[in-house]
Order: structure tokens, then C-alpha cells, then sequence
């Protein structure tokens, strides 16, 4: 997987289990627009186990991400007949000191074992934030967490996260428990599509930002979107 060369629209193969990652660079063509709609809306902390606060995207930009899976994208990441159902799109920025992090904000997560869920970033206002990576554990050799593998890598997570004697910290890159196996470098206007099931973490060097100073902040849309087969 490689940073370099990325065109508007190209499909990466990540680790050992060639786990699909789309990038489009220049995705939103009225940017300024989302930028400036960004520091109208009204943030707020995250209820589950997001290390930030979000507010909810224009109705206009979830319209239009949902017609770029259906016309572009699910035919590249499903190769199926199908459509995309939007569940979430946030803004999102990240403010959570590393001390003050639960354990799973310090490992890599999945957002689902299910293999038609897939994971939306546009990258926003980054400007020396960090992207986005990929990770393989390495007790399990598990990339991608399936639902008849998730007790498994839990239990061993769980008992990982319990003998460490680390202080918190944002997952940045290799540990004794993981191994990075392909990083997004965060880009002003960048897409990035990935499985839901795929191990992964943002690149988080600059959490501590006022979130009501936009222009310092690492600012993402997030969403979530699932492919039903038609």
C-alpha cells in the first residue's frame, strides 16, 4: 500500500488479507462550502467511545455520498448489484487528551463485523494531522474481524489491555500487540472508503485543540454506510 501517486479515484489492496481501501483525492467539489457550514454547526461530545465531539453533516453532502457509493463505489467494493443506506455522517474532531483515554481508544477498533459495512473519512482541515491506519494483531494474525472471530481477538484484547503497564496513548504505529500494515496520509479533500471489519485507528499527533478553533483542529466527516445486495 502506498502513499504516493494517488489519483481521484484508486483502489488499494491492504495486508495479507487484500482488504479494500478507495481513495478519491478532490472528492467535494463545493469544499469551501462544507468547510464554511462546518463552523455553523453545533458540536457536541460523543456518546460511545469517539475520543471528540461531532455535529451532523449537511443534508445536500449525505445525498451526494450516498449517490457516489451507488454510481461508483459499491461496484468496486461489493461486485455485486446492490445500494448503500447511510447510518451515520458527523463532522468530527478529536479532543481527548491521551491520559484521559479509555483503554479501546488506545488499540485499533472495528465499527462492525460485517463485511458489506463500510467506513467513510474525508479528510477536512488537516494541515499537519495525521491520517488514518491499518493494523494486524499479532496473537491472532487477525486483520479483519469477522463475527465468528470476535470473541476470540476480545478475550485476548481484553487480557492484553490489562497486563499493559504503558500509560494511554493514541496508536501511532507498531506495538508488541499490533503491526501497522497500511497508513492514509491525511489530505485536504481526501476520501477514504474501508470495511467496517478492518483493523484500524486515526493517526492522532494533535488531539488537544479547542474544538471551537476550527482552523487548528483535525477535522473530519465520518460515516458509516452498509451495502444491501438488490
Amino acid at each position: 500500500m502506498t502513499l504516493l501517486d494517488v489519483s481521484p479515484l484508486v483502489q488499494l489492496s491492504v495486508g495479507e488479507s487484500n482488504s479494500p481501501v478507495i481513495l478519491m483525492d478532490n472528492a467535494f467539489t463545493d469544499f469551501d462550502i462544507l468547510m464554511k457550514r462546518a463552523f455553523t454547526v453545533n458540536f457536541q461530545p460523543e456518546a460511545q467511545f469517539y475520543p471528540g465531539v461531532r455535529a451532523q453533516t449537511p443534508p445536500e453532502y449525505q445525498r451526494w455520498l450516498i449517490e457516489l457509493f451507488n454510481h461508483q463505489l459499491l461496484p468496486r467494493l461489493v461486485g455485486k448489484p446492490s445500494r448503500a443506506n447511510l447510518i451515520s455522517c458527523n463532522y468530527s474532531v478529536i479532543t481527548r487528551r491521551p491520559e484521559a483515554l479509555h483503554p479501546l481508544q488506545t488499540v485499533p477498533h472495528v465499527d462492525s463485523t460485517q463485511s458489506l459495512n463500510f467506513a467513510v473519512v474525508h479528510y477536512l482541515n488537516m494541515g499537519g494531522h495525521g491520517g488514518t491506519a491499518f493494523y494486524r494483531h499479532r496473537a491472532t494474525g487477525l486483520e479483519r474481524i469477522q463475527a465468528d472471530t470476535l470473541n476470540t481477538f476480545s478475550q485476548i484484547r481484553t487480557a492484553e489491555m490489562r497486563e499493559s503497564t504503558q500509560p494511554p496513548s493514541y496508536i501511532v504505529g507498531d506495538t508488541e500487540h499490533y503491526k501497522k500494515i497500511g497508513e492514509i496520509e491525511g489530505v485536504v479533500n481526501r476520501l477514504a472508503v474501508y470495511p467496517q471489519n478492518l483493523l484500524h485507528s486515526g493517526l492522532i499527533n494533535t488531539p488537544f485543540e479547542d474544538p471551537s478553533q476550527l482552523a487548528n483542529t483535525r477535522l473530519s466527516i465520518n460515516a458509516f454506510i452498509t451495502a444491501e445486495l438488490t
